[in-house]
């Protein structure tokens, strides 16, 4: 069995009595010595252990330090934020005050100018073919694809292999033919069933607007196509419409 410091001690001390002089001697001494040096030992260890605990007290407050210099930064580029967009917010309001005031002029000395484009629209609505239709909003649709349930509603199988590209129609003869007759086709390909629907994209008050519209970014649509809807009690799109129904086209007469 192990012995304690206290143990030994007291067992070399005790053994002592019973050896020889020189032998007791030598054993007290190295009783006394192992007492001393445990005892400083015991000390050593004690302030390392002080000093680990001051350390990371004084990391502790460190990272306080830290944490409280890192808050006042935030909060001091919150308070710059916030002056920041106080001025950029009185800045509109300044900007919105005129345009305001510019307004009410024009309003009450009778001199609204108005846009030259906004003539052509009201011509072109008061002359353009309505389709039969009340208050009509031409707008402009394009075909979009979309992934369906073949046995709920499809238009069409297509087969893509795992870079997203279609098969060629000899490709898809071959990839069906492998379908229909139970076999599996290669890896790379993916069956997927198809519909195309109807994508809104912009509106117009006009349909020659669609037409403008078409011109310039159809290129970028896939089948794309005007329709018709009404604005039928649209009290604000009717508002609108009607006035612009109302400006005068300057022929310069």
């Amino acid at each position: 069995m192990r012995m304690n410091k206290a143990e030994l001690i007291t067992s070399l001390r005790l053994a002592a009595k019973y050896l020889p002089a020189t032998t007791a001697t030598l054993l007290n001494e190295a009783a006394t010595r192992l007492d001393v040096t445990s005892a400083a030992l015991s000390e050593s260890l004690e302030q390392r252990n002080a000093l680990a605990a001051e350390k990371r007290i004084a990391e502790l407050e460190n990272d306080e330090v830290r944490q409280r210099l890192a808050n006042a930064e935030h909060q001091l580029h919150m308070a710059e934020l916030a002056k920041y967009n106080l001025r950029a917010g009185r800045k509109a309001q300044f900007r919105k005050r005129k345009v305001a005031e510019k307004r009410i002029a024009e309003l009450e000395g009778g001199t609204l100018t108005v846009p030259d484009g906004f003539a052509a629209i009201g011509e072109n609505i008061r002359t353009q073919d309505n389709r039969i239709t009340s208050d009509p909003l031409f707008c402009v649709f394009q075909k979009r694809e979309i992934v369906v349930d073949e046995d709920y509603d499809c238009d069409r199988i297509v087969w893509v292999d795992e870079d997203g590209r279609e098969a060629t129609e000899r490709q898809r003869i071959r990839l069906e033919l492998l379908h229909q007759n139970f076999r599996e086709p290669p890896e790379k390909w993916r069956r997927v069933a198809v519909k195309d629907i109807d994508d809104f994209v912009t509106c117009c008050f006009t349909e020659q607007g669609c037409k403008d519209y078409l011109a310039c970014n159809g290129h970028n649509l896939r089948q794309p196509f005007i329709y018709v809807t009404s604005g039928f009690r649209n009290d604000e799109y009717q508002a609108v419409r009607n006035w612009l129904a109302g400006i005068a086209l300057d022929t310069g007469e």
